[in-house]
């Protein structure tokens, strides 16, 4: 028991504890100047280590990882949704490009020609019969194209082991008859020699030069030895008709006034204007992008089904 100078009890109504120590103080009252009891003061460190030696209100440490709330779980998985969606996208916008240079790349390199005239649907009639001093040529319009891309001819009823070619004639001669040779576009061509008057030779690829607005003949020549015959309709109503018909009996020396009556049949293209297959090729494009844009939508309504 702490006590104070003199004797008797605490004063202020101290009562001692343990651990207190006591301290002299110099204080009136009634303690009075002897000894009241204060309680120790503790340093940081020592109080520090104290708690450290505690036991831990939860339990040992647990080294684990802490579960992930649920919350947080589905926004991990709809975050790992949304990179597949952007990796789909990306890959789909690929394709489309591919698609679409590979688009371009074939209208740019096989390109289909532009039909300026056509008599070729129109019914048979009869026949016109060519040798090597008898030809025949049929005008056309080139319109606004500058080439010439194809020609098919109702070619029939060749001599065996015969030969021909066709050539492109201006229109330049008197009373606008064939003038002179623009190009040939084939030459040696073995005889059609079948019978069927529906038969049909095709001379493509060529992207020949042609001025716009003139009007140009396709001309059938046999070679020598060679005889052919070309078919002719009586209906001057297929695309491009009526145009001009000439003949020669002098290779080409002089030639008849055109005709209107009696086209002969056959079909002429032009190579489209850059203007026309870029135009196609963009139309593909779209079209491209559209069928992606329906697979991202069908994908994206997919997962969020799932989601």
């Amino acid at each position: 028991m702490l006590e104070k100078a003199g004797g008797g009890a605490l004063g202020r109504g101290l009562v001692a504890q343990p651990g207190w120590t006591s301290r002299t103080v110099a204080f009136g009252g009634d303690c009075g100047a002897g000894t009241c009891a204060f309680p120790a003061r503790r340093s940081r460190v020592e109080a520090s280590d104290r708690a450290q030696a505690l036991p831990s209100p939860h339990g040992p440490p647990d080294d684990s990882p802490a579960p992930v709330p649920l919350h947080q779980k589905k926004l991990l998985t709809r975050f790992r949704n949304g990179l597949k969606k952007l990796a789909g996208t990306m890959k789909t916008r690929h394709s489309v490009l591919v698609g679409t240079l590979g688009l371009l790349l074939l209208a740019a390199t096989a390109r289909a020609g532009i039909v300026i005239a056509n008599s070729l649907d129109q019914p048979f009639a009869a026949s016109i019969g060519l040798s090597a001093s008898t030809w025949a040529g049929q005008a056309f319009f080139s319109g606004s194209y500058t080439a010439l891309e194809a020609v098919h001819l109702n070619l029939y009823g060749g001599s065996d082991n015969g030969t021909f070619s066709v050539q492109l004639w201006d229109a330049t001669g008197a009373g606008g008859t064939p003038g002179s040779v623009v190009a040939t576009l084939a030459s040696g061509l073995a005889n059609p020699t079948t019978s069927d008057t529906e038969n049909v030779v095709s001379i493509t690829g060529l992207n020949v030069p042609m001025v716009k607005l003139t009007t140009y003949y396709v001309v059938v020549r046999p070679d020598a030895g060679s005889t052919l015959r070309w078919g002719y309709t009586d209906s001057e109503s297929g695309q491009g008709f009526p145009s001009g018909f000439t003949y020669t009996v002098n290779e080409g020396l002089s030639w008849s006034s055109p005709d209107l009556n009696d086209p002969q049949r056959m079909m002429v293209e032009a190579v489209p204007e850059a203007s026309t297959w870029v135009a196609g090729a963009f139309a593909g494009l779209a079209l491209l992008g559209g069928v992606a844009r329906r697979k991202w939508v069908t994908r994206k309504n997919t997962v969020a089904a799932r989601d």
